[in-house]
């Protein structure tokens, strides 16, 4: 055993449990306790596990850190969540790297703070591509395209991942137009551009032009077919994606279930769990989608029946059963899921309280909301999204707490989206208090109307009442 071996299977290790036994094996040798190298190493795998303080614990003993050391420790806070600890240690850095900069950038994107993402982008060097694709992801995921597009524009160099960024957020806004254009434009396109192109004609409902340029593909890749299984079913036409998939070479676990979801979305849950039953195994991927298939089409019977059936759950499997029972009103069912989740040593992450706030609130529950709310916080450090936001002005507008509502929408960390103001503003007009009623400042497209609907007819219904 030497360095250079621990290294590598630190550099591979997936869980914590191996990461813990390659710990015990460099403690127990005098000639790697104090290597710097793998204790860098070891920083990197317990915040990939998401054992923060076992990543902290060691970095706090490397006497000697080097950049790599404050780049492991910024990277674990920041992919776990843990934005205000990363924002701390990345301050503390004797110098800011592009890779400790990149990480906090990317996790601010995910959670919806481009105010921050432009801080951290001023401290890196411009000359950067890493950091202007970020910047331009950043941009993207939060549904900018015209800023993604004026940072593409001013960047000073561009590589095919900025290319590809760029098309990809042209795709996924649903901006066909720009993306062919793009495509057009590219000095050198990739398997990424094509296939992010496919995805935005199936998305602007033109199979005829994703047929072609699959047809047209130089090489594909299982990607490449999966995206023409996925756009057939995102397309609503499960049989023809069924005729697709008997010509791949290999049949991917994404191709079956995206056929088993386009039949359950066509509210032919018969074909969809014939489709499970052809496949000629079953992994957890699959035993998800059929679960959540179920859940959508709110038959809880079969789901709750399936989830008996499967060898093994995951926290995605719990939270696909607890956000059904919520949206269709099982409170008490989607409550003692919960607990049973936990009884089964599961930890519950944003989506599982998103789906047990949904629950209490559809029930009026407020202070078993509010313990939730502050639990996920407190007990297993998940910051609120916007989501969980949305929930808590939700049941306190069906109580009728209105001013409470508006003071949660004010104080919170996020420019209310469409669904935030639909629910205040509906929460207002069945209360009657429409009489100085306002539309609230809300992040929403040109076709989230909504808002602004809801406020115009309880207006007509004040001018006649």
């Amino acid at each position: 055993m030497n360095v250079a071996l621990l290294a590598n299977r630190l550099r591979q290790s997936t869980s914590l449990v191996d990461t813990t036994r390659i710990h015990a094996i460099i403690l127990g040798a005098e000639e790697f306790r104090s290597d710097r190298l793998l204790a860098n190493f070891l920083i990197e795998a317990y915040g990939r596990s998401g054992s923060l303080a076992q990543a902290r614990a060691t970095f706090d003993s490397v006497k000697q850190r080097n950049v790599y050391s404050w780049n492991f420790m910024v990277l674990a806070y920041a992919r776990n969540g843990h934005l205000d600890d990363a924002r701390r240690q990345f301050d503390a850095m004797p110098s800011h790297g592009v890779v400790a900069s990149t990480a906090l950038l990317v996790a601010y994107s995910q959670n919806g703070d481009l105010l921050q993402c432009g801080h951290i982008f001023k401290t890196i060097q411009q000359s950067c591509v890493v950091a202007w694709t970020a910047m331009l992801s950043a941009n993207a995921v939060n549904g900018l395209l015209e800023e993604a597009k004026r940072v593409f524009e001013r960047m000073p160099a561009r590589d095919a991942v900025a290319w590809d960024a760029m098309l990809q957020a042209a795709s996924e806004n649903g901006n066909i137009l720009e993306a062919r254009s793009l495509f057009g434009k590219m000095p050198q396109t990739t398997l990424v551009s094509w296939t992010s192109l496919i995805f935005a004609n199936a998305q602007a409902g033109m199979i005829i032009g994703a047929e072609e340029l699959f047809q047209n593909m130089p090489q594909r890749n299982e990607v490449s077919w999966n995206a023409m299984v996925s756009s057939y079913s995102m397309l609503g036409d499960p049989d023809r994606a069924v005729d697709f998939l008997k010509t791949m070479p290999h049949i991917s676990t994404i191709a079956w279930t995206s056929i088993i979801t386009a039949n359950a979305a066509s509210g032919n849950l018969g074909k969809a769990k014939a489709v499970f039953d052809s496949m000629p195994e079953h992994n957890l991927v699959v035993w998800n989608t059929l679960i959540a298939a179920y859940c959508r089409a709110g038959n809880l019977r079969e789901s709750t029946k399936t989830l008996g059936r499967m060898p093994a759950w995951s926290t995605l499997t719990w939270n696909a059963v607890v956000a059904a029972c919520g949206h269709h009103g099982y409170t008490a069912v989607a409550v003692g899921l919960y607990h049973s989740m936990e009884l089964e040593g599961m930890k519950p992450d944003a989506t599982t309280y998103a789906g047990i706030l949904t629950a209490r609130s559809h029930a009026g529950q407020l202070e078993s909301a509010r313990s939730h709310f502050v639990g996920m916080v407190a007990d297993h450090g998940i910051l609120p999204s916007l989501q969980h936001y949305c929930c808590m002005v939700d049941i306190l507008g069906r109580l009728g707490r209105l001013e409470d509502a508006q003071d949660l929408i004010d104080s919170m960390p996020y420019l209310p989206d469409h669904a935030v103001c639909v629910s205040l503003l509906a929460a207002r007009r069945s209360h009657g208090e429409i009489g100085s009623i306002n539309a609230p400042k809300c992040n929403v497209s040109e076709d989230k109307s909504a808002p602004y609907m809801l406020l115009s007819t309880a207006m007509l219904q004040l001018t006649f009442s």
